[in-house]
């Protein structure tokens, strides 16, 4: 087999189930380096955006949205944005293989099911892509993630960016304005509703945060977030 990420051969059992369903497994596309290389998010995390925190519930950056007044997200992430998961970004989102979507995709629906019930969540909401980036990539990222079920779009973007969110410096990201907006005929179903918002890459928070308050400017009674990575 041929990595999908380092693109060295490996050996791996296809296991019957896997081959006649015709649904890879994790391990049919990376090779066991590539697979140990992701960190999973574990021990103690901030009560606001689910960093690996020890010093007392909520971190700086939580604190600076408390200060701007912003609704705590209560979000939580499977994995660390390490090294490893910037490479598989860069091969899933930027250049565009969508194969990879496969590695995680029962491992954050399943996260993400679960914390719905966690949640008492009436609907999940992924973080929706510009019609730009749509083109250039083919796909919609966040939904490639989840389970067909998991894939409502109550939001979309009403006001494309200039520039990628990777692009903008820390301080451009938190000063970035309003790009959603509800989808057309979305706006009953929010109304009193408790929404789960799922993103790709938490790093910033401002996305996040933009879509919040999207969610409960249209009548949402509560709203959660989580990530594949943090």
């Amino acid at each position: 087999m041929l990595c999908l990420l380092c693109q060295q051969d490996y050996h791996c059992d296809f296991s019957l189930p896997h081959f006649l369903a015709r649904q890879p497994d994790r391990a049919d596309l990376l090779c066991p380096d590539c697979l140990a290389a992701f960190s999973l998010l574990t021990g103690p995390v901030c009560a606001g955006c689910g960093r690996s925190f020890a010093k007392g519930p909520f971190c700086a950056d939580c604190c600076y949205w408390q200060r701007k007044g912003a609704p705590n997200l209560q979000h939580r992430a499977l994995y660390h944005y390490n090294e490893q998961m910037k490479v598989y970004m860069a091969a899933y989102k930027f250049q565009g293989d969508y194969r990879l979507a496969l590695v995680f995709r029962k491992e954050l629906t399943a996260f993400v099911r679960r914390l719905k019930r966690h949640y008492q969540a009436n609907l999940v909401l992924p973080i929706p892509v510009s019609p730009t980036r749509y083109q250039q990539r083919g796909f919609h990222q966040v939904a490639g993630l989840l389970a067909p079920g998991l894939r409502q779009q109550g939001l979309v973007v009403a006001q494309e960016p200039l520039q990628p969110q990777s692009a903008l410096t820390r301080a451009a990201r938190l000063a970035s304005a309003q790009p959603f907006a509800i989808a057309e005929n979305w706006q009953p179903h929010l109304k009193g509703q408790r929404i789960l918002l799922v993103d790709d890459v938490y790093t910033t928070g401002r996305t996040l945060q933009h879509a919040a308050a999207c969610v409960l400017a249209a009548g949402a009674q509560a709203v959660f977030s989580c990530s594949l990575a943090r």
